[in-house]
């Protein structure tokens, strides 16, 4: 008898038990949906602009933000309204937002949001003149590329802006490609007189604002630099003459010409100083035996002096005497 009523007892346990498990109070409430899209409005400077489709019974949202491809959270919080600025990020880099919803009785939606935003591209840096040929308007502009393993942003493209030295606004060229370098435009005002330069990177974030609404984000501008032509340049000698004479074609507002002579030392050129003549001067005789010879306008335009330096380019134009 006693046996029965053990077995009862647990039987009633077990179905007490059930019940509870089973059946969900009257006044539980489901904890909110996460938003369904978030959006890129801007990127400029260090800040990204970001905003998602608002939630209904949402008091505030939940926001979490880390470099694109990494595990550690860089930064996370509540918001009351469906927008946020990032103010801290880096130029040329990625990142990857979530975005909960939190209802008013404090339940934390389940799933979250996700995006991937991205920052104003990095600015070019370290400008240089890879080659020129004298006598064209076709120079080749190189700068140096940003790369980084984890989050980079590799642009879509660059805009490279042409200004004559007297600051007059020549174009602004399209490059496709994340490739640093700028050539095979003929610019004909820039033949024998220089130009200054500016490049910015740009990229296209497709679908940033929402399905086939992409934007466009532009890099600050590079710092500007000057460059100055080589003048087309020959030399000619008599058979068994010590001396040559060094020919060359003018640069506008040239002020003085500096001769140089070149020595090379496997990959390297030493450039040595070795005479400097009047702008109005376009002829010399120099020993042969200073061999090969390059020359380097400086010119002056308004109150700005502008001196060519080797140093600016990376290949030079000479002549062996």
């Amino acid at each position: 008898m006693k046996t029965k009523k053990r077995i009862l007892s647990l039987l009633m346990g077990l179905m007490i038990a059930f019940s509870v498990l089973a059946i969900p109070s009257l006044e539980s409430k489901a904890a909110v949906s996460a938003p369904s899209a978030v959006y890129e409005v801007s990127a400029k400077g260090k800040k990204i602009t970001f905003c998602w489709q608002p939630v209904q019974g949402a008091v505030r949202y939940g926001v979490k933000l880390k470099v694109f491809g990494s595990s550690a959270y860089l930064t996370s919080g509540y918001v009351t309204s469906n927008a946020a600025t990032f103010s801290a990020a880096t130029p040329g880099m990625k990142y990857s937002v979530e975005v909960t919803a939190v209802g008013s009785d404090g339940k934390e939606s389940y799933s979250y949001a996700y995006k991937i935003l991205y920052a104003a591209p990095a600015k070019p840096k370290n400008l240089y003149l890879d080659s020129w040929k004298p006598g064209t308007g076709k120079p080749e502009i190189g700068w140096s590329a940003y790369y980084n393993a984890t989050g980079a942003i590799y642009p879509d493209g660059y805009q490279v802006q042409i200004s004559t030295l007297a600051n007059k606004k020549i174009g602004t060229f399209n490059k496709k490609g994340s490739y640093p370098t700028f050539s095979g435009k003929s610019i004909a005002k820039i033949k024998n007189a220089g130009f200054k330069v500016k490049i910015r990177s740009y990229v296209t974030v497709k679908d940033a604002k929402g399905p086939g609404k992409n934007l466009k984000l532009y890099s600050a501008w590079s710092d500007v630099k000057s460059y100055l032509p080589q003048p087309v340049t020959s030399g000619h000698y008599y058979t068994g003459s010590s001396t040559a004479t060094l020919n060359w074609e003018p640069i506008k507002n040239a002020t003085s010409y500096t001769i140089y002579k070149v020595t090379q030392s496997g990959q390297k050129y030493k450039y040595t100083k070795y005479q400097t003549v009047d702008g109005s001067v376009t002829s010399v005789e120099l020993p042969r035996s200073l061999g090969k010879v390059a020359i380097l306008p400086t010119v002056k335009v308004g109150a700005k002096t502008f001196k060519a330096k080797f140093s600016e380019r990376r290949y030079f134009y000479g002549v062996t005497l």
